[in-house]
């Protein structure tokens, strides 16, 4: 199982990726990169991540990287945390990305009925006393979910 987490310009059709991370569960392999979305990065964007359009202007695009996301991937299931925001910008930029199997950790958090104040990703690890320094980076963010994958003892993708 691969965890991906995606950073992006906002939350719209016409945003796009600024970075994004993937983690092997199965060896605990990390990758990660910036990524130029030939756009400007939003100051919103800037406060919540420390994304700036100075850091992505020189990264790649994301087409010059899909195919290695991909191989990483292989033919196992993408896991993330609201995954459905990273699919959905993974094929917007890269229809391939629509024929892997998409797993979503926030549905399995909720069904386990911990009593949080919400459902971010942020506050659930916090509850499981895992160390949120550096939130809303994509590295950090599947790092996150990798140590909750592990607390909380699932193993097997067709649990969650």
């Amino acid at each position: 199982m691969i965890i991906i987490d995606v950073e992006t310009t906002g939350f719209g059709h016409n945003d796009r990726i600024i970075e994004v991370a993937a983690l092997e569960t199965g060896t605990g392999k990390e990758w990660h990169t910036l990524i130029n979305p030939q756009i400007k990065v939003p100051e919103f964007i800037t406060k919540l991540t420390g994304i700036t359009s100075e850091m992505v202007e020189t990264a790649p695009y994301f087409a010059d990287v899909s195919e290695t996301l991909r191989k990483m991937i292989g033919r196992q299931a993408i896991l993330g945390y609201n995954v459905a925001f990273d699919k959905r910008f993974l094929v917007k930029e890269d229809p391939k990305f629509n024929c892997f199997a998409y797993k979503d950790f926030l549905k399995y958090v909720r069904s386990l009925g911990h009593k949080t104040k919400n459902n971010k990703l942020s506050t659930v690890a916090e509850f499981f006393e895992i160390s949120i320094v550096g939130a809303h980076r994509a590295l950090k963010d599947v790092q996150t979910v990798y140590q909750l994958y592990k607390r909380l003892g699932y193993e097997d993708p067709d649990i969650i």
